[in-house]
């Protein structure tokens, strides 16, 4: 549909696509978070004009990372040791050490853009235990804010990253501000040292946002 143009109602939806008017209902609040359509009691709904935000990508490149940190603020939600995920006991299989009585330390943290408060990224971040000899909470929260680019006096070597479109669940929709089963971009990085041992894992959700690309083609003559 083009910009601006006035889409079909429930009703409409529903006969067309065969679903019920809730599931309509709620592909529309869900375009409508993600800022995509405007709704106006009088009038019906709009396909908006222009799109605001961009799609957030990987950030593996220090600089890049850190630019982004820069524009949000960090909010801290939950820090503790806790039972690993299978996942994560997973990834961790080759490191006996990552663990401390079959426990992980988890730390999770809200960053919220300071420009566009609608753009989130939702961090859950697992320390393995011989990384965490000698650290606060405090000290924490300063890699967490430094954007996990420094561990101590360790830095990450290499990073492998995982990334895979996800519906988002009811937990973590209520931190994004997002429906449960909005599609949202799922990353998983891991972090390694020289002597490959895993400094830190890594999974963080984006809220979606729209991007547009104007692309020039040059054919080149015939």
């Amino acid at each position: 549909m083009e910009s601006g143009e006035r889409m079909p109602t429930v009703d409409n939806l529903h006969q067309q696509y065969g679903v019920s008017q809730g599931t309509v209902r709620k592909a529309l609040d869900l375009l409508e978070k993600d800022g995509l359509i405007i709704k106006n009691r009088a009038l019906g709904i709009f396909v908006k004009d222009r799109v605001n935000g961009r799609y957030l990508g990987p950030l593996l490149k220090p600089e890049s990372l850190q630019e982004v940190m820069r524009s949000f603020a960090v909010r801290q939600t939950s820090d503790g040791w806790i039972k690993a995920p299978r996942q994560i006991l997973n990834i961790f299989a080759n490191e006996p050490r990552a663990l401390k009585k079959n426990k992980i330390f988890h730390f999770q943290s809200l960053m919220i853009n300071k420009e566009e408060s609608g753009r989130k990224i939702f961090i859950s971040a697992f320390f393995p235990a011989w990384v965490m000899t000698g650290l606060s909470s405090s000290q924490i929260r300063k890699i967490a804010a430094d954007g996990f680019l420094q561990i101590k006096d360790l830095k990450g070597e290499r990073i492998t990253q995982t990334t895979r479109a996800w519906n988002c669940s009811g937990e973590i929709g209520e931190k994004l501000g997002l429906l449960e089963g909005t599609p949202i971009i799922r990353h998983m990085c891991v972090y390694y040292a020289a002597d490959n041992r895993i400094l830190l894992c890594l999974e963080y959700m984006t809220t979606t946002h729209a991007e547009i690309r104007k692309i020039k083609i040059d054919w080149g003559k015939p």
